[in-house]
């Protein structure tokens, strides 16, 4: 391909894959057309929109818009016990092994957003234990949610700043390994003057902290006020002068209602709130249960409900241990002297037994004493939230869901935990990037999705083992890139000769494709510093039978019946040349030397040749047939100096001629792992051939998993045992495909068999 040309390849690539980060955002982040600003309510496990007829609210299903995975269920004692909760009818639950199931909410990017998630457990699982798991946002765990018993709700609301187009709502399994599960989530935009200059800078910049909702007191009011009253539903408790557990005074706590509305401060709470209040003349005292310290922030909201107040009848202080101030909510104006004042104290540390302390100000006569209205308490996190990954990583990682059907992996793809296919790295900028794919068989179908050409931070991506088709998209802006893995599939088209510009590829794997036309000069000459293997499959490819260099033998040999790798045309052509030469056949490639074959070839891997004569001896004639694959079958064998073998006879009906069989003998001699049985030595005599194995003693794992000896109390296998079997094996594949040289890529079921035999005895 000439210069020209791929410069126009790659802005077409270019201009595609804009289009489709387009379509995907749209489709991957719902409604991002809509962002979230007004509030949003969702019933989770809900299977339809509703208005609930008690609160007015617009209840919209969770799925499929805002998430795509776990499981409606429902709550029977939810009406009994909350008839004025609707939501708390039905749950999500995520019975599945995922590290997190996210949902996503389109925003708007440097936002405040108001989110509640809440919990009511109602036994919906008929469980015996009551469970715990986490909540995050996006990224950063945010709340443990437990319960002290099956009949209280729970709810975790956080103020948080936005800083892409999404934000995310993760539950997580945690040590309990508890069933996630939510009943609703709430997500608001409120105006910008509820907040104002006070949170912002917590919420934003380096600090970025999160802010949770500790209390919200409606003093002097009677039952909970939430929506309609609160257009974002938050809920307020109330609090009357008989609690005892949140207010306190030295002096007799009176009930008052304001007698006109309330008006003049912008982020008040709902009138209903502000109308009422709780006074006394002396001290009052407001007291949390809270157990543990935190940074607190407190709005404290006050209003003057006497109509005959003047400048001076109520003058009181506001004191916390850290911060005193004056406060006189009178308004000089008659047309606003029922106006609201509102006291912000800020990043201020609670400590358990910390009070608030409303007392009259004594160095002037004020007649009236300290009034409370509103309260509200949230603690500020003591560390930033979490890195989420670079705002183009995400969109990649969102349009490869989006377009390979990986949607059931929701979130952010790297934080509070990546997605099991991707490894994360942060830069010396402290960014967030994706350093490697691997979705080496996942079932993924159709084409290779273009948009990895945008992950460039990428050095490893595996695809392979999965049923890909379609032509190879561009991916030579990938300038990182090591390893490439995209080895049995269905992929077709010429392989480019861009991948040659990839200064950092040292792997490429292709074979068990479609790949047709010829092998780019380019990547043949990168030969001797690659490895780069496109044999077995491939008919079509037009290149060297084999790739190598001084330094290794590049051809991965793919373990056939026969533990070789054995091309079918070179099979087709020797045994045209062996049907030629039949008239000829009494030329050996074998001599006898003492009773034992002796190869004309002298590069045989160090096996020791013994003769037919030899083997028939050592296994009593062929008397103890101990096994069967697709090799044919296994014996049981015992040499004069008492070294026991298991022999292994290819059968009659094959087709593999002495070549193949000498290079069978040269990689198996080489293997040399804890876990793989050991070739000792091999047979070929009177078209017999046969392979040599140290002896195995306790039978097969297919025999204590299936056989006679899963029966035996004695021979059975503990889960300890089976996962130490398994862990080994797997050790010992990754040798085979890693560790050799020239490397075997397995598809046997002998030799794993036989890898399985010594991993449970030795």
């Amino acid at each position: 391909m000439d210069k020209p040309q791929r410069i126009w390849n790659a802005m077409l690539t270019l201009l595609i894959a804009v289009l489709e980060a387009l379509v995907c955002t749209l489709s991957s982040a719902p409604g991002v057309w809509a962002q979230i600003q007004g509030p949003v309510f969702v019933d989770c496990g809900s299977m339809a929109s509703y208005v609930d007829s008690i609160t007015n609210i617009s209840w919209v299903p969770d799925a499929p818009e805002y998430i795509t995975t776990g499981v409606n269920g429902y709550v029977p004692s939810a009406p009994s016990i909350y008839p004025n909760f609707s939501e708390f009818t039905t749950v999500r639950y995520f019975p599945d092994t995922r590290a997190k199931n996210c949902y996503s909410f389109p925003v708007m990017p440097n936002t405040t957003y108001l989110i509640r998630g809440t919990f009511f457990y109602g036994n919906y699982d008929s469980g015996t234990t009551l469970p715990s798991f986490q909540m995050a946002i996006d990224g950063t765990i945010v709340a443990n949610v437990t319960f002290d018993n099956a009949a209280m709700f729970v709810y975790h609301e956080f103020l948080v700043g936005s800083v892409s187009n999404v934000t995310f709502l993760c539950l997580l399994r945690d040590s309990s390994n508890s069933v996630p599960f939510i009943s609703a989530i709430s997500i608001s935009a409120p105006p910008v003057g509820y907040f104002d200059s006070y949170l912002s800078p917590f919420l934003y910049g380096t600090q970025r902290k999160y802010i949770e909702t500790k209390y919200r007191l409606n003093f002097g009011g009677h039952g909970l006020v939430r929506h309609p009253d609160d257009e974002f539903d938050r809920y307020w408790f109330p609090i009357q002068g008989s609690n005892s557990t949140f207010i306190q005074s030295t002096s007799p706590l009176q009930s008052v209602v304001a007698s006109k509305s309330i008006e003049g401060l912008w982020d008040e709470p709902p009138e209903i709130v502000m109308d009422t209040a709780l006074t006394s003349t002396g001290n009052i005292t407001i007291t949390f249960p809270d157990d543990y310290s935190y940074n607190w922030i407190l709005s404290f909201y006050t209003a003057e409900f006497d109509s005959t107040a003047n400048a001076s009848s109520r003058n009181f202080y506001l004191q916390i241990p850290e911060e005193t101030d004056l406060l006189n909510p009178y308004s000089n104006s008659s047309d606003t002297a029922f106006s609201a004042l509102v006291d912000v104290l800020m990043n201020d540390s609670y400590t358990p037994g910390t009070d608030i302390v409303l007392y009259p100000d004594q160095t002037v006569s004020s007649p009236l004493g300290p009034i409370a209205s509103a309260l509200e308490v949230w603690e500020l996190s003591t560390n930033p939230m979490a890195t989420i990954t670079n705002y183009q990583d995400a969109i990649t990682i969102a349009e490869i869901k989006s377009s390979m059907n990986l949607t059931d992996w929701t979130g952010d793809p790297c934080v509070p935990v990546p997605h099991p296919w991707v490894t994360c790295s942060t830069d010396i900028n402290s960014v967030l990037s994706i350093t490697a794919v691997n979705l080496s068989g996942y079932n993924l179908t159709g084409p290779i999705s273009p948009s990895f050409g945008n992950l460039q931070s990428l050095t490893s991506l595996a695809l392979d083992y999965n049923d890909l088709n379609g032509s190879l998209p561009l991916l030579e802006h990938l300038a990182n890139l090591q390893y490439l893995f995209l080895q049995n599939n269905s992929l077709s088209g010429t392989i480019p000769d861009w991948l040659a510009d990839l200064l950092f590829l040292s792997k490429l794997f292709v074979w068990n494709n479609n790949f047709s036309g010829p092998i780019p000069p380019t990547l043949l000459s990168k030969t001797s510093t690659w490895n780069f293997t496109y044999l077995p499959g491939n008919p079509f490819l037009q290149g060297p039978s084999s790739i190598s260099n001084t330094k290794s033998t590049n051809i991965a040999i793919i373990i056939g019946p026969v533990l070789g790798g054995i091309l079918a045309l070179v099979i087709i052509i020797f045994l045209v040349l062996c049907i030629k030469r039949k008239p000829h056949t009494k030329t050996k490639e074998r001599t006898l030397t003492g009773g034992h074959l002796q190869m004309v070839k002298s590069n045989h891997g160090g096996a020791n040749p013994y003769s037919l004569a030899h083997i028939t001896i050592a296994t009593d004639n062929f008397k103890i047939q101990i096994g069967k694959g697709g090799f044919g079958p296994v014996y049981y064998g015992k040499f004069e100096d008492g070294q026991e073998v298991a022999v292994k006879v290819l059968d009659v009906k094959s087709s593999q001629g002495p070549s193949e069989f000498f290079n069978e003998v040269d990689v198996l001699s080489r293997v040399n792992h804890q876990n793989l049985v050991s070739l000792i030595g091999y047979c070929l005599e009177d078209d017999q051939q046969m392979l040599i194995y140290e002896y195995m003693h306790k039978g097969s794992l297919y025999d204590h998993l299936y056989g006679h000896l899963s029966t035996s109390t004695n021979e059975q296998l503990d889960w300890t045992t089976r996962l130490h079997i398994a862990l080994n094996a797997s050790q010992g594949l990754e040798y085979l495909h890693l560790g050799c040289n020239p490397s075997i890529i397995h598809r046997d079921g002998i030799l794993i068999q036989s890898i399985l035999h010594h991993d449970v005895y030795q």
